[in-house]
């Protein structure tokens, strides 16, 4: 936004600075979006906003007008995007060993991530850096300057249902999602630094630098740990060309950790497979 004012008007000559190649997200699954209040990973944006995805038409040959027209397209866009629904797991589940991992879900996650009964709650809740532990880049590179610049401009302007504007806020950590439909979201964590949901509660087994076939056939997925399948790797040589390094997932590399969200290590291994199995049924 550091481009144009307040009217969406391009101010030329305005410093850009450097983009930034290690601010990572890897987007949610649309389906989340109907249960939450605030949305995308910092929950730095209302959820019922529509104009806030007019962001995406932020484009130097884009007037004002140009952009403001597209905001019904995009209220369209917006009520399709919360009417979808996730997907059913394809493979088979075993029942019982399910329930039992859905009680442990419920004593042990569903604080965050709200339950998923036919009543089901969500709590919308933005877990502090500090008590999470995964990778602060994302976060932190939403700025307060940035939340406030935002706020002043047409796109904060949308006002919801109570007749107040949907504001910007600024990112205090990561908002802990909704988790239906999750066998479909791997790789985990906001910058997909983590394959499967059995990593996700083993911190202690992740994968340091991994490869995967990037295809997305039936022998490429993990229906036991639940995600893609890898292949645990060196970190490639700085010298191959980009679109060869792209293929390797190195978290050691600024904005790649995967560390953090180490809930699921006081799980047993038996515990921690009843919690998979209950969540295939999400």
């Amino acid at each position: 936004m550091r481009f144009r004012d307040a009217e969406l008007n391009l101010r030329p000559g305005q410093p850009g600075g450097e983009l930034a190649r290690d601010v990572l997200s890897d987007p949610p699954a649309w389906w989340q979006l109907k249960k939450k209040k605030t949305r995308d990973w910092t929950g730095a944006m209302a959820a019922q906003s529509a104009r806030v995805d007019l962001i995406t038409l932020l484009h130097p040959f884009h007037s004002p007008e140009y952009i403001k027209k597209h905001e019904p397209v995009f209220a369209d866009i917006h009520s399709f995007v919360v009417s979808t629904k996730p997907p059913a797991y394809p493979f088979p589940v075993d029942g019982k060993e399910a329930a039992r991992g859905g009680a442990l879900f419920k004593e042990h996650c569903a604080r965050c991530h709200g339950t998923h009964d036919t009543a089901w709650t969500y709590p919308n809740r933005i877990v502090p850096l500090k008590d999470l532990g995964t990778d602060p880049v994302l976060a932190e590179a939403v700025t307060d300057r940035e939340v406030e610049l935002m706020n002043s401009t047409w796109l904060a302007r949308e006002v919801g249902p109570d007749g107040k504007p949907y504001r910007f806020l600024p990112a205090r950590g990561y908002q802990a999602p909704p988790l239906d439909g999750v066998w479909a979201t791997a790789p985990y964590f906001h910058n997909a630094s983590v394959p499967t949901l059995y990593h996700v509660l083993n911190s202690k087994a992740r994968p340091r630098v991994f490869t995967r076939s990037y295809r997305t056939a039936e022998e490429d997925y993990d229906p036991v740990r639940v995600g893609w399948k890898v292949a645990t790797v060196e970190p490639p040589d700085a010298k191959l060309p980009y679109a060869e390094r792209r293929n390797v997932y190195d978290t050691t590399r600024r904005g790649q950790g995967n560390g953090g969200h180490t809930f699921g290590d006081e799980l047993t291994e038996a515990e921690r497979a009843a919690v998979i199995e209950y969540l295939k049924t999400l």
